[in-house]
């Protein structure tokens, strides 16, 4: 998880985020577009497939009744051969004859004991021998007819002087009916009539629905079905049929298409119609499609993490180059590592290090020597200097001042004395009443230097100032103020300093009239307070952060300080202290 923090942290940084998005956004475009495209091929492929499988299926009818035409053909060109002169004669009297005649006529035309000239016997062994294909003859003379039907089983029935009009109403679902001419035995331009074979339509078309997805329907020419199909198909089946279109699609709609085939006999009269949908294609073959999806989508993965990988290896080496542009900013200067590169990134830092090395150089030939001897200059003159001197020397300044009854300079050079010894001599850790103290005398030195233009006004709590804090911090505070605030050229200059305890915080501000600080800045100096070092090298905000780590040095993460443009003029900067007692009060022991 930290790796992927770390490797997704160029997102923070506009100049890579947007053209990432882009990226992504693009590749994920592209990598659905090429899936969709891979499925509508594969799922066109099975389609192709199904379509082959049903010419095959209709092209093994058609071979089926021809087949089936050839054999009742042969029978009967075998029937009028001489061989089969006593089986033809019997076929005869069969013909267009009631029971009771035709027993008749075989009882006085033949042997009682030969039996095997019978024609039912001799037509039931060509169906037998046929598998029993042929589930009925019709024997069609122009007033009646005979009928032998034949179960799959091999049961025959016989039934005489059967209506016409009863006789050829068959039910063409059972199957293909071939009718062939029947001849006088002589004279072979006498038709006597017709007989009429149906063949099994399961013999014929077998299982058309050998793949459970796809239904198929056989049809004839007046439209009637072969084979039942569904009921909410039958309807599409009949549309297809008078469609006249050899193939196509119904319904179209995202993985519900209908996708049919159709395959005429002009010879036998029938159509084969295949139909499937491409949601039961897709879900039959639901690996191959899902392998396509993964596959295609595994590519965005990969090719994104690659791009995001590159966007973060560059982002970490562009945070490396402005890392070492702020630290030179404060006279630390580091060397980047090139690691080889021989992008713009790669330049960059080489310009970087030499421009560092050679600056660094100089400071340390020019300036560093400089400071060092200016800082041991000062060191010899504060060790110089006693402190009980200045008190002395102000406490004589002020006796003067008296001597001469100037009271006012009087009192300016004690607030300066008495606040000096304060800083000098107390401890670090004071009470906000001994801190408020301290600013009471700086204020009292700025009204003097600035008579009748400035006025203060300090409201803090009785709880607040038994509260023990870091000694000096409330006088820079205010110090900014003069410095960047105030206005000489106003007759009413404002300063407010209130601390309240709100439940278990004490909240001090201090509030002032002057000039407001520009947004750039504030969110800078607001910045610091927050943790973000990026601003730390602005010399003018140095009091206000040295003033921030005192306090957050005694205080810990209890701390908030904040900086904020007041509505009309001024700004006001607030203090929240976090409280661990209920009282308010914050132990030595509590500080941090």
């Amino acid at each position: 998880m930290k790796g992927e923090m770390i490797m997704l942290e160029f997102l923070k940084k506009q100049v890579y985020r947007k053209p990432f998005i882009v990226y992504a956004l693009s590749l994920f475009l592209v990598c659905t577009v090429v899936s969709m495209i891979l499925s509508q091929l594969i799922l066109n492929s099975h389609v192709d497939q199904i379509k082959q499988e049903t010419l095959e299926e209709f092209e093994n009818a058609q071979n089926s009744i021809s087949f089936n035409i050839q054999k009742i053909d042969g029978y009967f060109l075998g029937l009028y051969s001489d061989q089969n002169r006593m089986v033809l004669r019997d076929f005869m009297r069969f013909f267009g004859n009631d029971a009771e005649t035709y027993m008749k006529r075989r009882m006085e035309e033949i042997d009682p004991e030969d039996t095997g000239n019978s024609f039912i016997q001799d037509i039931k062994n060509f169906v037998s021998s046929n598998q029993y294909s042929v589930s009925q003859i019709l024997f069609l003379t122009s007033k009646n007819s005979n009928c032998i039907y034949y179960e799959s089983n091999g049961n025959s029935q016989v039934k005489f002087r059967v209506p016409n009009a009863t006789a050829t109403k068959n039910n063409i679902a059972q199957g293909y009916n071939y009718t062939k001419k029947i001849s006088q035995p002589g004279d072979m331009t006498i038709t006597l009539g017709e007989v009429s074979f149906l063949i099994r339509a399961e013999s014929i078309f077998g299982s058309p629905n050998r793949n459970p997805i796809v239904h198929v329907a056989v049809m004839s020419k007046d439209g009637e079905l072969f084979f039942d199909a569904e009921d909410k198909l039958r309807q599409k089946f009949r549309y297809i049929y008078n469609s006249e279109k050899n193939s196509g699609k119904l319904d179209s709609d995202l993985f519900r298409d209908l996708h049919y085939n159709v395959y005429t006999s002009e010879q036998y009269g029938f159509k084969m119609i295949s139909l499937v949908k491409s949601s039961d294609i897709i879900f039959q073959n639901g690996s191959v499609f899902l392998f396509v999806i993964l596959g295609t989508f595994s590519v965005f993965i990969s090719i994104t993490l690659l791009i995001a990988m590159r966007m973060s290896y560059d982002a970490r080496y562009l945070s490396l180059i402005t890392g070492a542009i702020d630290r030179a900013k404060s006279g630390k200067f580091v060397k980047i590592d090139i690691k080889k590169r021989r992008d713009e990134f790669g330049i960059i830092a080489e310009k970087l290090n030499d421009m560092s090395e050679q600056l660094e150089e100089h400071i340390q030939k020019e300036y560093i020597l400089k400071l060092k001897q200016k800082e041991a200059e000062m060191k010899t003159l504060q060790q110089q200097i006693n402190p009980h001197f200045l008190y002395n020397t102000l406490e004589v300044i002020r006796s003067h001042a008296l001597i001469n009854n100037d009271n006012n300079v009087a009192d300016v050079v004690y607030y300066l004395g008495s606040m000096l010894h304060d800083v000098v001599k107390n401890k670090d850790v004071i009470t906000i009443e001994n801190e408020l103290d301290m600013l009471t005398k700086y204020l009292k030195i700025m009204e003097f230097k600035f008579p009748g233009t400035f006025y203060y006004q300090i409201d803090v709590d009785e709880e607040v100032r038994a509260m023990e804090t870091v000694k000096f911090w409330m006088q820079p505070l205010v110090e900014n103020f003069f410095v960047h605030g105030f206005d000489r050229s106003c007759d009413y200059n404002l300063l407010l300093i209130s601390g309240k305890m709100n439940e278990n915080k004490a909240v001090f501000q201090i509030i002032n009239n002057g000039e407001k600080i520009d947004p750039e800045r504030l969110d800078k100096i607001n910045g610091w307070f927050c943790g973000n070092e990026n601003g730390s090298s602005d010399s003018s905000g140095i009091g206000l952060k040295n003033v921030y780590s005192r306090l957050s040095f005694f205080y810990g993460n209890r701390l908030k300080m904040e900086l904020n443009n007041n509505d009309e003029a001024g700004i006001t900067i607030s203090i929240t202290i976090f409280l661990k007692k209920k009282d308010g009060y914050v132990s030595v022991a509590d500080r941090r």
